[in-house]
């Protein structure tokens, strides 16, 4: 075992000696000002993640501003952003942005904190440094930084930041010496005691400035113009939160069941808000606006009429084509949907959902009972070698003189390969009990928790159906 995780890490210093070796090519032949952040991440950067063993690509989560090449690589319990500048940029620039100029690492732990990942990569292979996100100036979350040229030479570090160093939790020693602003511990602590609240409540009780920008960690729920800001597990306290902020102070409709918030529905099935244009991103992103019907439409999903008065969602999307009256390159098209029949598409969602937590569980469970079965197996191994050291042992004391010599040999040699096979097997057992069996009651434990809050989300929307449904039956 031991030695051949020592292979595996020469063929992992080999490869990145042939990178730095291609990397010093492309500056003695003064071509490195033609490397921009695309043709490095290409070249490099994505080589470079490979041989410390991200092998998984596909799944590219584009973070932050549009012009910038980051991508997100993650674990069950860690999500890097990796984020890729020019070799001919210095990663102490800046760049311009609407509020300012900002330097490369700030930006990085925005985008950071926009896809929700607790480290940073900032790299132009040039150089490489690592970022905690969980700070709030750039200069205080910085673990490390390595010149191409140290990469041999400071392995240890650059190792962390394998996928293997990563699973064995090598980013938790960098995260005990990094200093955390207090206002993250401040924010944590008065939402756990408090519950749900609003930014301007967070922002007086605090003394923080209206331009504080909240980590990441810190989800919100609502409308564009009144939002609820909470922590992961009190969706239920914040979405109660909304609904009594949004409570009108006017008397009840007669029919309490239709008396739902403005946006309820739009915040129900998370679709994106509608800007007061009513017009798409420029990259044909949809927008979805809820209001009641002023004209007969027809349902896109079920085909019927939406009557007048009834409350309906549409939907406006840019398609591709010429540049149309709002200087986007496309065509807008409006479609409009029957709350209930957008209800139903997400009900069949959130089941097949549950369905496949469900049965990711029993896969845990049968890995679980066959790591169990193993271990008699290896305990009796452990016990036929005991036997066969043992049985050396009386050979060698019953021999007589002159076969002593060749049975000490026998025994000695028994007893040293028998303790060794031993050491392996117990070493097996205390991995499969002290590792694999509580990481997969761990993994059990949280697919059951994530199973919990579908199950909650799916009741919320089977009650809604079920009081639209009798409303028009009505």
């Amino acid at each position: 075992m031991i030695g051949e995780a020592q292979i595996a890490k020469e063929e992992v210093k080999r490869r990145i000696r042939n990178l730095v070796e291609d990397y010093m090519c492309v500056l003695a032949s003064g071509k490195r000002r033609t490397f921009n952040e695309e043709r490095v991440r290409i070249a490099f950067v994505i080589p470079l993640l490979r041989a410390l063993g991200w092998k998984s690509f596909g799944d590219l989560k584009k973070a932050g501003l549009n012009d910038v090449h980051n991508f997100v690589v993650r674990t069950n319990e860690e999500a890097i952003l990796v984020e890729v500048e020019s070799p001919k940029n210095s990663l102490d620039g800046y760049r311009i942005t609407k509020e300012g100029s900002k330097n490369y690492a700030t930006l990085a732990i925005q985008h950071a904190w926009n896809a929700k990942a607790d480290w940073v990569i900032l790299t132009n292979f040039e150089e490489t440094r690592l970022y905690s996100s969980k700070v709030g100036k750039a200069k205080d979350g910085l673990a490390w930084k390595v010149r191409f040229t140290e990469y041999e030479s400071r392995f240890d570090e650059l190792i962390s930041i394998s996928r293997a160093g990563v699973l064995s939790g090598a980013l938790r020693f960098y995260e005990a010496n990094i200093k955390k602003p207090p206002e993250l511990d401040q924010i944590t602590n008065l939402l756990k005691n408090e519950g749900p609240l609003t930014r301007k409540q967070i922002l007086e009780k605090l003394g923080l400035s209206q331009s504080y920008k909240f980590p990441w960690f810190v989800q919100k729920f609502g409308s564009r113009r009144r939002k609820i800001y909470y922590l992961e597990g009190q969706e239920e306290m914040a979405r109660e939160k909304y609904e009594d902020l949004s409570k009108p102070r006017k008397p009840l409709p007669k029919h309490p069941t239709l008396a739902y918030p403005k946006e309820y529905f739009l915040n129900l099935l998370n679709l994106k808000r509608t800007r007061a244009s009513f017009s798409p991103a420029p990259d044909g992103t949809p927008v979805w606006w809820e209001r009641k019907a002023r004209n007969q439409y027809t349902c896109s999903a079920c085909k019927r009429y939406i009557q007048k008065s009834e409350k309906y969602i549409g939907r406006k999307k840019l398609s591709p084509g010429v540049r149309g009256i709002y200087g986007h390159r496309g065509t807008y098209h409006t479609d409009y949907y029957h709350v209930i029949c957008l209800l139903r598409d997400v009900q069949a969602q959130i089941k097949e959902l549950i369905e496949n937590m469900q049965s990711e569980i029993r896969e845990l469970e049968n890995e679980i009972a066959d790591f169990r079965e193993e271990i008699p197996v290896k305990r009796g191994q452990i016990k036929d070698c005991q036997t066969l050291t043992q049985k050396a042992k009386e050979n060698y004391k019953l021999a007589s003189f002159w076969r002593k010599i060749d049975k000490w040999f026998g025994y000695h040699y028994t007893s040293w390969s028998k303790a060794r096979k031993i050491s392996r097997l117990e070493k097996e057992i205390g991995h499969i009990q002290n590792s694999e069996i509580p990481e997969r009651k761990n993994q059990i434990t949280r697919l059951k928790g994530r199973i919990r809050q579908r199950k909650s989300r799916l009741n919320e929307i089977e009650t809604r159906m079920q009081e639209l449904t009798q409303h028009q039956r009505a």
